[in-house]
């Protein structure tokens, strides 16, 4: 079941995107909605084009902690998703969960669920200090989302969880605690866009 509050539109990436920590390329990028979020302010922005599936985020962070072991212990994004957004009860080879972190060596990226999880040098991840927090960006490769395809119309499940010390403080568009993350049928749905 497709949602007005629940499908959102994504656009194609910004004209030369890099995955650098440098967020000013993504200003008319709209953010995410957030239906759980813990009073901490800054959006998390996706977008695509035929190489993969972009994001960034700025985060509100007085002390910025990596665990590059279980990055999901500190601060750090969990993205998941729904390839063939089959909307399942429970996670399973059609899914994927990536976690990126502000790893002390400027790419922290994990692949604890997927296919793909002996692969993390081809996911992109890059992260910079900013005043009060941290900005990170971040690429999927094409070839580990089919079979969805970065094309106009392609609708992907997708759940995230950013957590702050280990403690979920913004989400879309399952609550974490209540094993939101296991759960593709209660996840979002995002649609390419042109």
């Amino acid at each position: 079941i497709l949602t007005g509050r629940r499908l959102r539109p994504r656009p194609p990436a910004p004209e030369g995107v890099v995955v650098d920590g440098d967020l000013s390329e993504w200003q008319d990028v709209s953010p995410l909605p957030l239906p759980f979020h813990n009073g901490v302010v800054g959006p998390v922005r996706l977008c695509w084009s035929s190489r993969g599936l972009y994001g960034a985020l700025s985060a509100t962070d007085a002390s910025v902690k990596a665990n590059p072991d279980s990055p999901w212990t500190a601060d750090s994004l969990e993205l998941f998703i729904d390839k063939a957004c089959a909307r399942k009860l429970q996670s399973d080879d059609g899914t994927a969960q990536y976690v990126f972190s502000p790893a002390p060596q400027g790419q922290g990226v994990l692949i604890p669920h997927g296919v793909n999880q002996n692969r993390t040098d081809a996911v992109k991840c890059a992260w910079l200090p900013v005043e009060g927090g941290y900005a990170m960006e971040f690429m999927i490769p094409a070839d580990f989302l089919a079979p969805a395809r970065m094309e106009a119309g392609s609708k992907m499940g997708l759940n995230f969880c950013l957590n702050d010390d280990g403690r979920p403080v913004r989400q879309f568009y399952s609550d974490k605690r209540n094993n939101g993350w296991h759960t593709p049928f209660g996840w979002g749905i995002v649609v390419l866009s042109k």
